[in-house]
């Protein structure tokens, strides 16, 4: 916006910082590569000379372009917190934030199934030694009542 005063024209500017991050969704241990950019509103022009300021929810995380790696799955949003612009001495700006997911990794079934034996040993365990136990007393029952070509049944079979 201009104002005129006379001959000269007062210029009424501010800094558009945008950050972005190299993705938005990963997996837990992924470092992820944030680039801030800032533009003069005014003429949309690249700021040659400031320091952004960067909040991790809320908090003051970082300066100008970051890295950030999460070990446990969770959700962050950046914004900036102030802008330094050195050419003008401007401080007044907007901003977008920038929310990056951590997500734990997919597992394979593989993985799963060993997740789920090992989480019931206590009941997985004494099942298989039951049906252990069942299948091979009904073999060795099945073995008492089978008879053998050319062999007569003794009487305890046929009771």
């Amino acid at each position: 916006m201009c104002d005129s005063v006379g001959a000269e024209q007062v210029i009424w500017d501010k800094v558009i910082v945008t950050i972005t991050p190299g993705a938005t969704n990963v997996t837990v241990g992924t470092q992820v590569n944030f680039m801030v950019a800032a533009v003069y509103a005014y003429d949309n022009k690249h700021v040659p000379a400031c320091t952004v300021d960067i909040l991790k929810d809320g908090v003051h995380f970082a300066t100008n372009n970051f890295t950030d790696t999460c070990t446990t799955a969770s959700t962050h949003q950046y914004t900036t917190e102030q802008v330094k612009e050195t050419t003008y001495s401007l401080n007044a700006f907007t901003s977008n934030s920038a929310t990056v997911i951590w997500t734990e990794p997919q597992k394979t079934f593989i993985q799963l199934l060993a997740e789920w034996i090992a989480s019931n040993a206590l009941i997985v365990t004494p099942t298989i030694q039951i049906i252990a136990v069942l299948m091979f007393v009904s073999i060795r029952e099945c073995g008492k009542h089978t008879s053998h070509k050319g062999e007569t049944p003794s009487k305890s079979d046929l009771a």
